[in-house]
């Protein structure tokens, strides 16, 4: 008989947006500028929850309270996704956290925990709004995650 609930083994850790010159890229993303990461197929795996980990790194030090939105547009029905580019806002509804960032132009690691994630597809979308542009140097700026499931044990 079960007779607990603990978190199943973790995922392999994931680049959903790159920091090099591999598009998408956070690279040199200026403040307000966003961008859509690579498609996260979650249709077979379904997992149900993942953290997300924001490197990063600022040109001038960003402003007090500044942060990183993080989105995930999702494609319902596995082909079409919901509103969001590097272009076009995303809405509210898929906002599922923020990276608050320090003001310090040193690197910063900044973890969003225990998301839950959608059992379709979906990218993540990254809105900087520290207040300045992110460093324009390969392997400073990178958004990864790791999904993991609650198992009964």
């Amino acid at each position: 008989m079960a007779n607990a609930i603990k978190w199943s083994a973790l995922g392999t850790l994931t680049t959903v947006i790159n920091g090099d010159d591999t598009a998408p890229t956070l690279k040199n993303l200026a403040n307000n500028g966003q961008k859509l990461g690579a498609e996260v197929d979650n249709a077979t795996d379904r997992n149900m929850y993942a953290d997300f980990e924001l490197l990063c790194k600022f040109q001038s030090a960003p402003s007090a309270g500044g942060y990183v939105a993080l989105y995930l547009v999702q494609a319902v029905d596995g082909t079409n996704y919901a509103d969001g580019s590097d272009s076009v806002a995303p809405p509210a509804t898929t906002m599922v956290g923020t990276f608050p960032v320090r003001a310090v132009t040193d690197a910063q690691r900044v973890v969003v925990r225990h998301v839950l994630l959608p059992a379709s597809k979906f990218k993540p979308l990254a809105v900087n709004k520290s207040g300045q542009s992110m460093t324009n140097v390969d392997a400073e700026n990178v958004l990864t995650m790791r999904a993991y499931n609650e198992e009964l044990q």
